[in-house]
């Protein structure tokens, strides 16, 4: 049968070869894309080499590397010195590769793009007040001219753009707004307990039982021992379900946040504080496919992430007064060694994830200190030399690729440096984006917990309710026009944008959304203003009382670039009667004095120079069940929660400047003879039996 002379019966057994062996064809040509699109994927390294001392090494050039990726040899096919700040004397520098009568170029200065990813969802509220403090410290001793700094945190990113700014108040201002995302458990029932339990470990059982009796004050002389049993394995269940949930949440937002990395400028640093976060699942089985994902995608960002616990130098567990229920010492004194055992197991493990995102992206860990500065300034000048190295993978497989770089002939040098990715997370994203129209690409950008900045967006969102408009809220886009595509026509430019939004209510479900076509133009001597300050889009929503969550983005469908940005409103219910306010609207003295019925809105921070007039405006609602003359006003500026300026109680007769159906309008104004800096401007109305009402805002004063 295998003679070449026996024509037909070749050609009917090539047929049959061919029809039966379509699925493995099939799949080798799978295969084979699989490859060619990952051979197109640029890896970028950062890598830090010191000596045998701790040293940095400077001077080596690309033929010293050698980089392997699964044990393969790679070219690099970028490579670059790069040198950021001052280098400490501590981290003196060693030149390889240089005669020592040359006078070798200085590495090239470069700038750095700093992360601040706080993780206030796993965070205790008294280790958030110190984080906080020490990142205001950092900003005012260590922060260069050439850093820029953009702070996310995990619990959700209210009154906290994410973007790069240089400017230090600006910064100061973002890190008094992170809040704690909720206050974590102080009980002893950790979850490598609850996993424990999960197993039915005779032991464990009888510690959980123990610690509902302790610490939920159950009568454990009612019930059997098997309802009993029941009890510790719904509390066990429970325990890991919240622990996997912040976990699932924390890591989300870090692979939103290490896919935003990846178009910054300079060197990539994360610096993430956090508590620590369990890698046990539901059913208390350790899970990595969550933290592989996102070192993977920080990996391909070219991130390296520096990991600090915030929990500083804990007390031991026997006299830690912060847990739930009576002291340490009041348990069943057998039962002391096994709870304490419990909780060690479960803070080391709570270590382990922290400590693979820092070590596997090329970073370090930092555990046990208080001086959040102390951590940052000694990873700071651990990263001041580096190299910059890119390459196309010419290996195959669809799993974990690991990377090892290393200095040819100085077995003695320390290379830091990413460890790998995962091919697959590669290929899977960028074929679901390819699959996706531009649409729903903008749509799943709205929808990440990190905004997207290819085009610069902020949003505003006000409470305002009229009775010439059905809608209760001004949402405004203000939009960067610096990064935008302008055509010339005559003597236009003319550009096409699409803007979608969507609103969220409290528990996180979709209320409305909306998308619009947007082609408009702007006489060419307009601008350069127009690239310089871009331009605002508004738009009016109809909600029913209640508080929001609404995010807006906007697409440039001729480049495919996105922006997004999100923010919060709250809508109160006047048919209940009650005095209510609405938000507090800014402008300059000299400005056209729009009145509030012309719906006209302001930036969400609005800037002041220092001596100009502030003009504020707001409307007063339900007044009528009140008389006005029983009413007060007054208003007041504070900085950092001190409060600066206060003005004298004033009847709101005073200030009103118009009414409609709906409400009394009220104006006033104050002058900014104050230093620069980021302030809150409260104003507060007060009736007769003293019950307060208040609305503030922020503005920035600026020389």
């Amino acid at each position: 049968m295998k003679r070449r002379g026996r024509l037909f019966l070749s050609c009917l057994i090539a047929l049959v070869a061919s029809v039966s062996a379509a699925p493995q064809d099939q799949q080798k040509k799978a295969e084979k894309d699989w490859v060619i699109e990952l051979k197109t994927i640029l890896v970028e390294l950062r890598a830090v080499v010191t000596d045998n001392k701790g040293r940095l090494v400077q001077g080596l050039k690309k033929e010293d590397f050698e980089l392997r990726e699964k044990g393969h040899l790679q070219d690099i096919s970028s490579f670059g010195e790069e040198r950021v700040g001052p280098i400490s004397i501590t981290q003196r520098v060693i030149l390889a590769n240089v005669n020592p009568v040359e006078s070798p170029a200085p590495a090239k200065e470069q700038a750095r793009s700093l992360l601040l990813f706080v993780d206030s969802i796993n965070m205790a509220g008294q280790n958030l007040l110190r984080v906080k403090q020490g990142l205001k410290k950092f900003i005012d001793e260590q922060i260069t001219d050439q850093d820029a700094v953009m702070i996310v945190t995990s619990g959700g990113m209210e009154g906290i753009p994410a973007r790069f700014t240089r400017e230090r108040n600006l910064m100061r201002f973002y890190i008094d707004k992170i809040s704690s995302w909720g206050a974590k458990s102080t009980s002893y029932f950790t979850p490598a307990l609850a996993a424990d339990v999960r197993r039915e470990n005779p032991d464990a059982i009888k510690v959980a039982i123990n610690l509902l009796r302790r610490e939920d004050g159950l009568n454990t002389e009612m019930l059997s021992p098997q309802m009993l049993k029941q009890m510790a394995l719904g509390r066990a269940s429970e325990v890991l379900a919240q622990a996997s949930f912040r976990r699932t949440s924390l890591l989300g937002t870090f692979r939103a946040a290490a896919e935003l990395m990846s178009k910054a400028p300079g060197q990539r640093v994360m610096f993430f504080f956090s508590d620590g976060f369990t890698m046990l699942d539901s059913r208390g089985n350790v899970d990595s496919i969550e933290i592989q994902q996102a070192i993977s995608r920080a990996v391909r960002s070219g991130l390296v992430v520096f990991s600090i616990n915030s929990k500083g130098l804990e007390a031991p567990v026997e006299i830690d007064a912060s847990r739930r229920g009576p002291s340490f010492g009041a348990f069943d004194p057998a039962l002391n060694g096994r709870i304490a055992s419990y909780v060690s197991a479960s803070e080391k493990e709570s270590q382990d994830g922290m400590n693979a995102i820092a070590k596997d992206t090329g970073g370090d860990a930092f555990f046990r200190t208080n001086d959040v500065n102390f951590a940052l300034k000694k990873s700071f000048e651990g990263n001041n030399v580096y190299y910059a190295l890119a390459y196309y993978p010419n290996t195959e497989g669809q799993g974990f690729r690991d990377i090892a770089l290393s200095v040819k002939g100085h077995p003695e040098y320390s290379v830091r440096t990413q460890r790998g990715y995962l091919a697959s997370d590669i290929i899977k994203s960028a074929k679901a984006a390819a699959a996706k129209s531009q649409q729903q690409r903008l749509f799943d950008a709205i929808a990440r917990p990190i905004p997207e900045t290819t085009i610069g967006v902020s949003a505003s969102a006000h409470y305002l309710e009229v009775d010439s408009d059905k809608a209760q809220v001004s949402m405004k886009l203000l939009i960067d026009g610096g990064h935008l595509t302008f055509h010339d026509m005559a003597d236009r430019a003319n550009l096409a944008l699409e803007v979608a939004g969507t609103v969220y209510d409290r528990a996180g479900r979709l209320v409305t959304s909306f998308i619009e076509k947007i082609k408009g133009g702007v006489p060419q001597a307009h601008l350069p203003e127009v690239r310089g300050s871009g331009f605002s889009y508004t738009k009016r929503l109809e909600l029913k009382p209640g508080y929001y969550q609404v995010r807006a983005g906007v697409l440039e469908p001729e480049t495919d670039n996105i922006g997004t940005a999100n923010t919060w409103v709250e809508v109160p219910d006047l048919a209940k009667g009650k005095l209510e306010l609405s938000s507090v609207l800014l402008a300059t003295s000299g400005e056209p004095q729009q009145p509030v019925n012309g719906l006209q809105q302001l930036d969400a921070i609005k800037a002041y120079k220092t001596g100009s007039t502030l003009v504020y405006y707001l409307m007063l609602y339900n007044a009528t069940t009140t008389a006005p003359s029983d009413l007060t006003i007054r208003s007041e500026i504070s900085l950092n929660d001190k409060v600066i300026f206060e003005s004298e109680p004033q009847p709101v007769t005073s200030r009103m400047v118009g009414r409609d159906s709906k409400g009394i309008e009220i104006g006033g104004q104050l002058n900014l003879d104050i230093e620069p800096g980021f302030y809150s401007l409260k104003v507060e109305i007060k009736d007769k039996s003293n019950r307060e009402f208040r609305r503030s805002v922020e503005f920035l004063v600026t020389n």
